[in-house]
This record gives C-alpha cells, structure tokens and sequence, in this order.
C-alpha cells in the first residue's frame, strides 16, 4: 500500500490508497515522487473547487434572513419547472409579502424591522417540507418553490396558509397609521403548475397576480389563482 495524503497548506483535504502497481515489485522511491506530486496538483484543485463553493454559496444568501436570494430563485425556479415536466408530477410557487411593513418600521424602528424580517423567515422556514425552498424575493418580499404538491392537499395553500396564521400569532406588534395597535401579517399568491402554468415565467406572474388580489381584498390573506 502506498498513502499519500492530500494537503493544502495546513488543511488534510484527504487521501489517496494505492493499492498495486502494474509491475511486481515494491514501491518505488519514483512512484512515491510521482504520487506525491500528483497529490499536490489534485489537493489544489479539491481546494479552489471548495473556495467556488463557499463563495456561490454565499453569493445565494440572504445575509439578513439566511434564506436563500433573489440571484437563486432565478436560477432554480426554471429548473424545478423542467423537472417538474420531466416527472410528471406539480410545482407549486408562493409570494409572500408583508403587510404594512413601512408602518412597522415607522412605528418600531428599522432595527426591530430587520429583527422582525428574521422573525417572519424563521417561521417560513419551519412551516414548510424540507424540499421547499424559502427565498427571501427582495425587501419584506419572499418565495417559496413547493416540489412535489398535489391538487389533493390543496397544492400547497394550506401550508402557506398555516404560516400566514404563524406569522400572525407571533406577536410582532406596531402601531398603524390609524393609531391602531395591530399585529404583523402577511399576504400571499399561489400558482402551481402544470395546472395554471406552463412556464415559469407564467407560474411567477399568476402567483404574482393572486398576491396583489389579495392585497386589494384587504390584506392578511392567502389566495390562489
């Protein structure tokens, strides 16, 4: 056997088992030399792909939130999509905006605005499946891309709805324009596809669309195509 381990400066990034070599015969000083050589372009190489890695991952990053970006929601939506079509089952989408969120900041400052964004993505967060993907869309705007859901369960509305209640019950209190000591809520548009939509631009639009009647019928409120 010959063990030779992958190093980039200080850091063990693994190592290379060599079991035999093509000739009989032991190891030789020049195959230990080559090995060794090899391993330093190879541990290299594994290094900068990391370095790739960590810096796309945060470039994906919401530094506020921890939820993922605008830059990977464009990426990945239209990807869901095909999948989506290439195994026949539905994609559902979801934005999700806060309401009044200026009078919330007016009311409590744009630092206990910042804590209550924090707020508002943790719950999202956790009321969703593990496959979801929770974006932070852009300002107190968010996203969340469902894989996987069926008419039978409402096509995700039931769990966006299920966070809108959360988000309402946490006790994220403000002073509206009128005066009035209210909590913070949200409102929400949900589009699915094959159903409703056919690409994903047309998938966004419509949820887009649900978004803002829901708005328009008073806010705090989910509502699908």
């Amino acid at each position: 056997y010959m063990i030779v381990p992958l190093v980039h400066l200080r850091d063990v990034l693994g190592v290379i088992c060599v079991t035999d070599r093509l000739e009989p015969g032991p190891f030789t000083d020049s195959d230990v030399a080559y090995m060794e050589a090899f391993a330093e372009s190879l541990s290299l190489t594994i290094h900068n792909g990391m370095q790739y890695r960590a810096a796309d991952e945060l470039a994906t990053i919401d530094e506020g939130t921890q939820l993922f970006n605008r830059r990977y929601f464009n990426r990945v939506l239209p990807q869901e999509v095909v999948r989506a079509k290439r195994y026949e089952h539905d994609l559902t989408l979801a934005l999700i905006d806060i309401d009044f969120f200026k009078q919330y900041n007016d009311s409590n400052g744009h630092q206990a605005g910042d804590h209550a964004l924090a707020a508002v993505a943790r719950i999202l967060k956790d009321s969703f499946r593990e496959a979801d993907i929770v974006v932070r869309y852009g300002g107190e705007e968010f996203a969340v891309i469902m894989p996987g859901t069926t008419q039978e369960d409402g096509n995700g509305v039931g769990i966006v709805e299920r966070a809108r209640r959360q988000i309402e019950a946490a006790n994220l209190m403000f002073v509206d324009s009128m005066g009035n000591r209210r909590p913070l809520t949200v409102s929400g548009g949900v589009a699915t596809f094959p159903h409703q939509a056919q690409t994903s631009d047309d998938l966004f639009d419509l949820a887009d669309k649900a978004l803002y009647r829901a708005k328009a019928r008073g806010r705090n409120l989910i509502l699908g195509v």
